[in-house]
């Protein structure tokens, strides 16, 4: 039981690190490309800060469910070549067989 909590607790943790690593740098990258002038023209309303967090929140929302939804379609042999190095990969079909 405790080996099932630390794991949730470091995945749960991980996760949000990078959602908070992914949110800071579309921040920056929102900040530095999208000109307020047009943002503003958008919103049909003068842009604040607050206007740039949202919709970097939804941005980074939407990114990591379409993540999400992507990776779920990938079959079992795709995601462990993605993950896995050529020598893991020996390895784990070294154990498969009889």
């Amino acid at each position: 039981m405790l080996y099932n909590a630390a794991t949730a607790i470091t995945m749960i943790f991980g996760v949000a690190c990078m959602y908070v690593l992914l949110y800071l740098v579309g921040l920056l990258a929102a900040l530095a490309l999208i000109d307020p002038g047009y943002f503003s023209s958008q919103l049909q309303r003068p842009a604040s800060f607050g206007s740039y967090l949202k919709l970097v929140w939804l941005a980074s929302s939407v990114g990591i469910v379409a993540g999400a939804l992507g990776s779920s379609l990938e079959s079992e042999d795709a995601v462990r070549k993605a993950t896995y190095g050529r020598r893991e990969l020996e390895r784990q079909r070294g154990r498969d067989r009889p």
